[in-house]
């Protein structure tokens, strides 16, 4: 008996055997008789009230380790109200501020995608339009104006053309960091002027080979691509919009990651080539469009690649009913979400409504077409360098069409004057 009264059990008090054992002794031998467990018919309910001696004693907490290494005390069982007899309410969810993985990312996609063109509800719209503004990397830039607008020699019909300019670069040489592209750290590989008609049904496609030898503010002539690492978007907007005479009214940078990503979510691209169609998974798709070393012209053949399977994965996109399925054009947001970045102006609210009116757009309604270059070219003076010389002759007549959105009537009075996919089968 101790000097307070309560009994001991080797030597200690109910207290110590308490701290020691948690109150739940494996073995009811090892604890006096006054403490081994009760009878079902003994024990003490939560719903009942007991007196201070009879309380139950709250089971030990244990010591875990969260995923950063600290130590949480982690309780086995509810707290219960001792008062009451009502276990205490938790919490319904637990706060977190992990990020979400790009397979997460995929299915809110499919998800909400799936959701509005199934319901149509207002909520559906605004969980899309919150989760593709989200996705979009944007990049501030400030469109250069160009200085001597040449004045359109025709009356415009009906909503203004709009022109984008879209360069693609290579994960490579950018480790796929989309960031380190954006600031002007490489070259562009690829260069193409794209015009939305003013009727919004048909679109053009100007490439302007990456050795196009022109201007380049501030730095003299040089190659076309060397503009985007000289000055970044600014610069190469400048540029592109000197030679042709073209407001551009958007910007766009691709990593060609994307290509290899959209082939094989496509299921594999068909290309028409001069050994016929040739059927593609992501990865040859990637080899393809690169490529200018085995290819009798260069640097304008990976051009037509490039082109060729553009237009091959339009014709799955529609071939295949690819519009009609939620999942399967959320996987190619995704994609292209991923691997992209646009100026600021470009948001979930410009493409839908961009959307809505390219609506009666079709993959036959798409011209590429090639800036017009010499027979010749030159060679760079003290870097051993080959270049491509712009034939203007072709070249300015051409854009000036191009300003007055009449590029599909100058086409058919002057056959042959601008270099076009369908002029020959793509090596």
């Amino acid at each position: 008996m101790g000097s307070n009264g309560i009994k001991l059990w080797n030597g200690h008090d109910a207290s110590t055997w308490v701290r020691r054992t948690g109150g739940l002794a494996t073995d009811d031998a090892d604890a006096p008789a006054a403490w081994q467990r009760t009878t079902p018919t003994q024990r003490t309910t939560p719903t009942q009230r007991t007196t201070p001696t009879q309380r139950t004693i709250q089971p030990p907490r244990a010591r875990t380790r969260t995923p950063r290494g600290r130590e949480r005390m982690e309780c086995r069982s509810p707290p219960v109200n001792y008062d009451m007899g009502m276990p205490q309410p938790q919490p319904r969810h637990a706060a977190t501020s992990r990020r979400l993985s790009r397979g997460a990312k995929v299915l809110i996609s499919i998800a909400t995608a799936f959701a509005v063109l199934v319901t149509g509800t207002g909520i559906a719209a605004l969980v899309v339009r919150y989760q593709i503004n989200a996705n979009i990397n944007h990049v501030e830039v400030a469109f250069p104006v160009l200085p001597n607008v040449p004045t359109p020699t025709a009356e415009p019909q009906g909503d203004p053309p709009i022109d984008f300019l879209v360069l693609g670069s290579d994960s490579r040489i950018t480790d796929g960091n989309l960031g380190q592209v954006v600031e002007g750290g490489s070259n562009s590989d690829a260069m193409m002027l794209v015009q939305i008609s003013g009727d919004r049904t048909s679109l053009n496609v100007l490439s302007i080979p990456r050795d196009s030898w022109v201007p380049i503010e501030g730095h003299g002539e040089g190659k076309i691509t060397w503009a985007y690492s000289y000055g970044g978007p600014e610069l190469a907007i400048s540029t592109v919009q000197n030679l042709t005479g073209v407001t551009i009214e958007h910007f766009v940078v691709l990593d060609f990651t994307s290509f290899k990503r959209l082939t094989d979510a496509l299921g594999g691209v068909t290309v028409k080539t001069a050994e016929g169609d040739r059927r593609m998974n992501g990865e040859e798709a990637f080899d393809f469009v690169h490529d200018r070393f085995t290819v009798s012209q260069g640097d304008l053949d990976r051009v037509r690649r490039q082109q060729a399977w553009i237009k091959g994965m339009m014709h799955e996109v529609f071939n295949k009913d690819v519009l009609k399925s939620p999942a399967k054009v959320a996987s190619l947001i995704t994609i292209v979400l991923d691997y992209s970045a646009v100026d600021q102006g470009i948001t979930f609210d410009y493409l839908a409504g961009l959307a809505l009116e390219v609506k009666d757009l079709r993959p036959g309604s798409v011209q590429f077409l090639t800036a017009p270059h010499a027979e010749s070219g030159l060679i760079i003076p003290g870097q051993n360098q080959w270049a491509l010389r712009i034939d203007y002759d072709k070249f300015d007549p051409f854009m000036e069409a191009w300003r007055d959105d009449k590029v599909v009537e100058y086409l058919a009075a002057h056959p042959n004057q601008i270099p076009d996919l369908e002029d020959r089968p793509v090596e």
